[in-house]
């Protein structure tokens, strides 16, 4: 006490009062649950619910395809369907050569096989493996499936190309037409979307439309000269897109920071706005197919997986 005014010593505790330890800040412990908090979310954006695992085929797959809930994978002397609803193999039959593609038609319920080694085609029925046709004809390539029938090219050793369209439950030539063999067909998207009902037929000589349906041509033009190749307009290596895709409804993108790693992303329906499904890890993205609501793409470890989309 000072001129009969008390002092008071911060430091010290007051006569009679008991000390009370009071806890000092520790930065350590801030900064490791904020890690682990990091590292939740990081965790939960790479198992996102938006894709789920429906099954592992393989490994051996040379070729599957996906389409009407059903997905088919070829590899190790067999061919296989497997029912996605159910999760389990709907059927195997073997087959003496290794399968170099498939292709399927929902609506017909048939699947193509197209061998490497021994070029032919198989068709098969979907629900049961049962063959319904082949075709031993060689040097036959498969363009496309849509409207119940396949359309081939068959590049004989001698006589004309041709374009045939062949009945997919039958094996019937519903039409047929030669061609010019330097000619080429496009776009891609003629044949992939399923329900096409025209043919682009680009030769030297200028370009023709035919009707899918019987091959009917609905027009033509001249190109008086050859034009040249188009720009590439691929992405750049190393550009903000990071080796992205679009496949179907989906766009795949590869993720510059962790090898092997593609992300899994598809626009909102409403608002357009897009939405990451999920991440996943050492697949060839190049490789995937769709057909909603499932995606299916080969493994760098060999196996084949099929993931549910949303």
């Amino acid at each position: 006490m000072v001129a009969g005014v008390p002092l008071i010593d911060l430091d010290r505790t007051p006569p009679g009062v008991p000390a009370v330890a009071l806890p000092r800040p520790r930065p350590f412990l801030l900064l490791a649950a904020l890690t682990a908090v990091l590292l939740a979310l990081g965790g939960s954006a790479a198992t996102s619910p938006g894709l789920t695992p429906v099954l592992s085929a393989g490994p051996g797959v040379t070729a599957f395809q996906l389409g009407g809930g059903f997905f088919f994978a070829a590899g190790s002397g067999t061919v296989r369907g497997y029912d996605l609803r159910g999760g389990s193999a709907g059927w195997t039959r073997p087959f003496p050569q290794d399968v170099q593609n498939l292709e399927y038609d929902a609506g017909a319920r048939v699947l193509l096989a197209l061998a490497g080694q021994d070029p032919r085609l198989t068709a098969m029925d979907a629900g049961s493996g049962r063959t319904l046709w082949t075709d031993a004809a060689r040097d036959t390539l498969v363009i496309g499936v849509a409207g119940g029938a396949v359309l081939t090219r068959f590049d004989p050793a001698v006589g004309a190309t041709r374009l045939r369209s062949v009945d997919l439950r039958t094996g019937r030539v519903i039409w047929t037409r030669a061609v010019d063999f330097d000619g080429y067909l496009g776009p891609d998207e003629l044949f992939t979307a399923g329900d096409s009902t025209r043919i682009v037929l680009v030769d030297p000589g200028g370009v023709t439309v035919l009707r899918f349906a019987d091959g009917a041509i609905l027009a033509r033009g001249s190109l008086g000269t050859r034009s040249a190749p188009a720009p590439d307009r691929s992405a750049p290596a190393g550009s903000v897109l990071g080796g992205s895709r679009q496949l179907g409804g989906l766009v795949l993108r590869s993720d510059p920071a962790v090898p092997g790693r593609t992300w899994v992303s598809a626009p909102e329906r409403r608002t357009a706005v897009v939405r990451t499904l999920g991440a996943l890890d050492g697949v060839a993205s190049l490789r995937c197919v769709v057909d909603a609501p499932y995606l299916a793409c080969p493994t760098r470890a060999g196996a084949t997986g099929v993931w549910r989309i949303g």
